[in-house]
């Protein structure tokens, strides 16, 4: 059996092994094409919602390692899905947005008390990360396309592999 001070500083040595796994600058990979998973997800990724008969808000939001164009054709990539998904060919974009929004969150490491558990702040995190929001108005099937329409099909073969998309 081991001496309290023996696991006093063994829970000491973890704790510091995880405040600087939790300090790390790991930057990761840009984001994927995916939904946003607003319940267990990280916030990243893609959403998209009915605004009108035919309009629909698509945003994106990408990870501090996305850039501007990334989360673009995140958008983008989405809207021309959301077209063919109601069984249209073609989308006109009637507004779009693009900024970047700084983002501070709180680096914590958990410290597990008998009976508790607490989350104690280590450090701040400074990011910048990348959105875009796109209003988007579906082409009704045998209507004249505009100028301004876009193939949603040439879309995804564009940028469906540049993504990772299969």
């Amino acid at each position: 059996m081991s001496a309290p001070w023996h696991r006093a500083a063994r829970a000491f040595g973890f704790v510091a092994v995880l405040a600087a796994a939790a300090c790390s600058q790991i930057q990761g990979d840009p984001t994927a094409y995916a939904p946003i998973d607003p319940v267990w997800g990280n916030g990243y990724g893609h959403s998209d919602k009915r605004v009108g008969a035919d309009e629909f808000s698509v945003f994106a939001a990408g990870n501090p390692a996305s850039d501007a164009e990334r989360v673009a054709e995140i958008a983008l990539l989405r809207a021309a899905h959301l077209t063919l998904e109601h069984g249209h060919s073609h989308f006109v974009v009637v507004q779009s947005k693009a900024r970047a929004v700084a983002n501070e969150t709180l680096v914590t490491v958990p410290i597990v008390l008998p009976g508790i558990f607490l989350p104690v702040p280590v450090d701040s995190k400074s990011t910048e990360e990348q959105v875009a929001i796109l209003i988007v108005r579906l082409v009704a099937d045998g209507a004249a396309v505009p100028p301004e329409g876009i193939d949603a099909a040439a879309v995804v073969t564009h940028l469906a592999p540049r993504l990772g998309v299969n």
